[in-house]
């Protein structure tokens, strides 16, 4: 399955390995949702943070552009070491990765999550 703006089919068009089934079990994704609450980082609030502001702004949430905020901070990334945590916060269930215009946004269990790390119950 592939989405392309165009005639011209890229690898940008492929959706990520993520969209794919993979030998995880319900369980296995349903004990790293559990773990979010009690494992999220110090890196991972930044992440979260900067998603928020961005979608507060109502610009898109890409990858290059959350790396771009992480320079000059002790979170600095490449694009790519984004996707990687990205990825790891899709499957902890507190964000969704879109592709195109709609971009990454929280979900409300991310949202929760961050408002408990910040302590604002």
């Amino acid at each position: 399955m592939a989405v392309a703006e165009g005639n011209v089919l890229t690898m940008d068009c492929v959706p990520d390995k993520g969209f794919f089934q993979s030998g995880r079990t319900n369980s296995d994704v349903n004990q790293e949702r559990i773990q979010a609450k009690t494992t999220i980082t110090a890196e991972m609030a930044f992440i979260l943070e900067a998603i928020s502001q961005i979608n507060q702004s109502f610009e898109r949430c890409g990858r290059e552009k959350l790396s771009n905020m992480t320079q000059g901070t002790p979170y600095a990334m490449s694009p790519s070491q984004m996707r990687n945590r990205l990825e790891k916060l899709e499957r902890m269930g507190l964000i969704i990765k879109r592709k195109g215009r709609h971009g990454t946004v929280l979900t409300a269990e991310g949202e929760s999550t961050l408002m408990e790390f910040n302590g604002d119950h």
